[in-house]
């Protein structure tokens, strides 16, 4: 339910066919865009690849993407459970509770991606002991065994979805923070802080306290705060006011 009220009847995905030629001037100024959102309007409206740090509409969960391994035996099995028209509700999307389990689960399938990033069909074809240990394997975990099995057959299969907080930790140089709040995304801030290969950071605040906070906890030798409002009014867009 959660997903499909910020899917919005397909409308949240509309929002880039009224962006300007100003907002997609902005974006056209990074290298690299990594957000937290599930929608996919700055690649429709950019045509370039975005970095989503906790999943997003167009790709599904591993357990129902016939790309994944684990989709693909889920889905000769019949037990894939996506219904049609509704595959964002059935996306990668994180929805962990806390912004640490989000990091864990994420950090738990790029290993998951490293360790089966082996050509296992050349083990299997030239190894004899592997061979021997995966014949033991299919007695002691039968399910890793059809994993190991699957992919040995169809190399092309992803071992899981892929959420880029490698490449997150791997930035250098100068990043810009619009729309991240240092109270409810402190696991992006805990990497942000640890990397020291970041030389400044230019951080978007809306609230004063957000200000604030950013300015107390933060090195200010690399840390600048500046009004997103501001920004908002340099690509032509005011915040409304209220009566």
């Amino acid at each position: 339910m959660i997903l499909d009220s910020i899917y919005n009847e397909g409308k949240l995905q509309e929002i880039y066919k009224s962006m300007s030629k100003k907002v997609k001037d902005y974006f056209a100024d990074y290298d690299e865009i990594f957000t937290l959102n599930y929608d996919n309007n700055i690649e429709h409206l950019m045509g370039k690849n975005v970095f989503h740090l906790h999943g997003d509409f167009s790709v599904l969960a591993d357990s129902e993407n016939p790309n994944t391994v684990n989709g693909y035996i889920r889905n000769k099995e019949g037990k894939t459970v996506v219904i049609p028209g509704y595959e964002h509700c059935y996306c990668k999307a994180l929805l962990n509770y806390s912004g640490k389990l989000k990091l864990k689960k994420a950090e738990e399938n790029h290993q998951l991606i490293v360790e089966y990033d082996k050509n296992y069909k050349d083990e299997y074809l030239q190894n004899d002991n592997y061979i021997n240990w995966l014949n033991s394997l299919k007695v002691s975990d039968e399910n890793s065994y059809r994993i190991i099995m699957t992919k040995i057959k169809h190399p092309e299969l992803k071992a899981a979805s892929e959420y880029y907080f490698e490449n997150f930790k791997d930035i250098k140089d100068e990043l810009h923070i619009n729309g991240l709040s240092p109270n409810n995304d402190d696991h992006i801030f805990n990497l942000i802080r640890n990397n020291k290969n970041i030389k400044r950071v230019i951080y978007y605040y809306y609230s004063q306290h957000e200000k604030e906070y950013i300015d107390k906890n933060f090195p200010q030798d690399i840390f600048i705060s500046k009004s997103v409002e501001s920004l908002w009014e340099s690509l032509g867009y005011k915040k409304e006011k209220k009566f």
